[in-house]
């Protein structure tokens, strides 16, 4: 496909300067020498066709399923349909290359990666089509086909979403010293992401085991390179972040299987990370309602097509007498009922139950590590110890640390600074520089690599993100990434890490430093959510966490740091808080109070200054908001029939209001509630507006005297 350059050279104060030369590796006709040397084996020639053809069958049965004319009619086919017809050279190499311990990570083109990897292609299909048996039980389809039982950590839906994953499975195969290594595909157009930009630095500054190869086939969708960046050729974007590159020919097999031979010695060695660019093709559009006209000209694609890489392997395997013709069309036909016999699989096999909705969206259950860490609901009697929050934050990454080598913390200054609030000071004196380190400001990717680590079964991440403010940064990783994971890879997942991340208001930090958005995460469905209020809950729920196989965000108001009050007393040795188990820190029998973190302690000051007037109130901790302890709360409703419900963030959409909503289902009426949030406004910073924003102590006696009253 002939393409405009348009790199251009800059004048700077030095002079012109350009990128270094691009190395190319082509390979043309070598399979007869690479046999008559032993570089390849007689039956691994036959294999690379074979995965070849299986690419190539399998895609063409999508097409011909699309069309309406596949064999049998009666076969209906619904979904996505991203093909890699035509690239099938870079992909087949990934049989002879990687070992089922090695990792790769996938894009929505991934049918190719996933059959290379040795994913059954029955399992496939039948996720193709949306069934029970499929690869991830019906539930990921054509864009999420994951088998991790060979270390496929799934095809991702959102281009370039899975660059931080590959890089954090490489940085734990790094730390675990396994001697495992990660190859993550993407196509061109993810080389435009903030995700790709943010994992290549935090890579090369890490110098993970990871190859970032990229299919380049020419079009974004439909955005050619030289319209949409002002780089002629994509393997200089390695070199700005110091990783070394190559452009490889993508349609000439032999020098895909030379080149990831090459890459797999490098990482081995203790090299990486390394970018790869694979020209190549498509033959189809993004997907099947895409017919390229609008980008590709019928010229470009035959030029293309002279150069496919399943016939000009074929003559090689003629030319070197690996295989006569007799038997390649034998292969063909072998490959061929292969496919139908799996089409045939998918389309008689049964629809996922019903019942399954809602099933693996969290995997509710611990690492055996945990059952070393007793449980406590409260501190213990002999307790006399006060903390405050942060050092019994301090504690429990620095036991759980000791205690297991898997656990890292690494974030924005969490090393010698200790991160903004000194949550982590003296950790990494303690532990080194390989179990505590500084993050680049890369929010997403810091929340991506803690994923791909969490999720490659090797490391325990715990991450710090300075503000919860700066989560949007990491949306993807945490929105569509973290939550999902587990869903949409069938329950095969365990996206266990630990993102902690501080909420603000009090300060007069303003709207980018001082929201409280702890709703707007609990309503993500697969993430956990901790809100500690006292040092107790602090220490027990970060050990029960890191532990956890599901993603937690644990929020830390920046005023409670320094807090040793409500429930001080934290035993020295470690121990767990169980998610999804409230405290009722007061009993009463006129009114329940729910609140949480830094409300919590207003809410208490309100009951005990009530207490005086009468207004016996029931304090409840959820610790957890995500799972919610309903149980209790329902149990105290039913006791008080009156709920004031609080939090720091703003009103609509506000967890208090699913709260109430809940015990309403549970009781079926029969009590009142009110609840006290922010407006919906923005944090101000000028003191007296702050202070009207925020929930105060006095709001909430205000609220429970109405409703007590009432």
């Amino acid at each position: 496909m002939t393409r405009k350059p348009s790199f251009r050279k800059f004048d700077i104060t030095r002079g012109q300067v350009t990128a270094p030369p691009i190395p190319k590796h082509v390979f043309k006709g070598a399979l007869v020498g690479m046999l008559d040397t032993g570089a390849i084996t007689r039956a691994d020639a036959i294999r690379l066709l074979e995965v070849m053809l299986t690419i190539r069958r399998f895609e063409s049965v999508i097409v011909e399923l699309k069309d309406g004319k596949y064999r049998n009619p009666e076969v209906k086919y619904r979904g996505a349909s991203h093909l890699c017809l035509g690239q099938e050279a870079c992909e087949a190499p990934i049989a002879l290359v990687l070992t089922d311990q090695d990792f790769i990570a996938s894009n929505h083109r991934g049918h190719g990666h996933s059959i290379a990897k040795g994913t059954d292609v029955n399992c496939m299909m039948a996720e193709m089509f949306g069934r029970a048996c499929g690869a991830c039980k019906g539930k990921g389809g054509s864009m999420h086909i994951a088998e991790f039982e060979k270390c496929h950590l799934g095809a991702n839906g959102v281009v370039g979403g899975g660059f931080p994953i590959a890089g954090g499975a490489a940085l734990g195969a790094k730390l675990a010293g396994t001697g495992r290594i990660v190859f993550c595909f993407a196509g061109d157009g993810a080389t435009n992401t903030g995700s790709f930009h943010e994992a290549l630095n935090m890579a090369s500054q890490l110098r993970v085991p990871c190859l970032f190869a990229i299919e380049d086939n020419g079009a974004g969708m439909t955005g050619r390179l030289d319209e949409v960046t002002n780089v002629d050729e994509l393997v200089r974007r390695a070199w700005a972040y110091g990783i070394p590159g190559e452009v490889v020919d993508g349609m000439d097999v032999i020098a895909c299987l030379e080149a990831y031979r090459r890459a797999a010695k490098i990482l081995r060695d203790g090299g990486g990370p390394l970018l790869y660019v694979f020209k190549t093709i498509r033959y189809k559009g993004h997907s099947l309602s895409d017919d390229c006209r609008s980008y590709r000209t019928e010229e470009e694609e035959k030029e293309w097509m002279a150069r496919d890489a399943i016939a000009s392997y074929e003559a090689q395997v003629l030319r070197s007498g690996a295989m006569t013709q007799a038997e390649i069309d034998a292969l063909h036909r072998k490959v061929e009922a292969k496919i139908d016999a799996a089409v045939e699989h998918a389309w008689k096999s049964p629809e996922p139950a019903v019942e399954t909705l809602v099933e693996d969206v969290y995997a509710n259950t611990l690492d055996a590590e945990a059952q070393k860490i007793p449980v406590l609901a409260a501190a213990p009697a002999e307790a006399k110890r006060k903390l405050t929050t942060r050092d019994a934050i301090t504690e429990a990454l620095a036991q759980a640390m000791e205690a297991d080598k898997r656990v890292v913390v690494f974030g924005e200054d969490v090393a010698a600074y200790g991160g903004a609030f000194g949550a982590t000071t003296g950790l990494v004196q303690r532990f080194g520089p390989t179990r505590v380190w500084n993050a680049p400001i890369s929010e997403n990717a810091i929340v991506g690599f803690g994923l791909g680590a969490g999720m490659s079964g090797l490391l325990r991440p715990v991450v710090e993100i300075m503000y919860n403010d700066f989560l949007a940064q990491a949306e993807d990783q945490l929105q569509n990434q973290s939550a999902k994971a587990r869903y949409m890879y069938g329950g095969k997942a365990l996206p266990r890490f630990v993102v902690r991340t501080t909420i603000g208001g009090g300060k007069g930090y303003s709207c980018q430093h001082g929201q409280e958005l702890v709703s707007k995460y609990a309503n993500l469905p697969g993430l956990r959510i901790a809100v500690p209020a006292t040092p107790f809950d602090a220490k027990g729920l970060l050990m029960e966490a890191i532990y956890m196989d599901d993603p937690v965000i644990f929020f830390e108001h920046q005023l409670l740091y320094g807090t040793s009050t409500i429930g001080a007393m934290v035993p020295e040795t470690p121990y767990r808080i169980p998610f999804g188990k409230a405290a009722v820190l007061k009993e009463g029998k006129d009114v329940t109070v729910w609140a949480y973190s830094r409300m919590l302690h207003s809410a208490w000051n309100a009951a005990r200054k009530l207490e005086r007037s009468g207004i016996a109130c029931e304090v409840i901790d959820p610790r957890t908001i995500s799972p919610l302890d309903l149980e209790t709360v329902v149990a105290s409703v039913r006791k008080t029939g009156r709920l004031v419900a609080v939090s720091q963030g703003t009103d609509t959409g506000n967890i208090v209001h699913t709260l109430v909503s809940k015990v309403m289902a549970a009781l079926g009426g029969g009590f009142r509630a009110v609840t006290v949030t922010a407006p919906d406004g923005v944090m101000p910073m000028a003191e007296n507006l702050e202070a009207a924003f925020i929930p105060s102590a006095t709001r909430i006696e205000e609220a429970i005297v109405k409703i007590a009253k009432g």
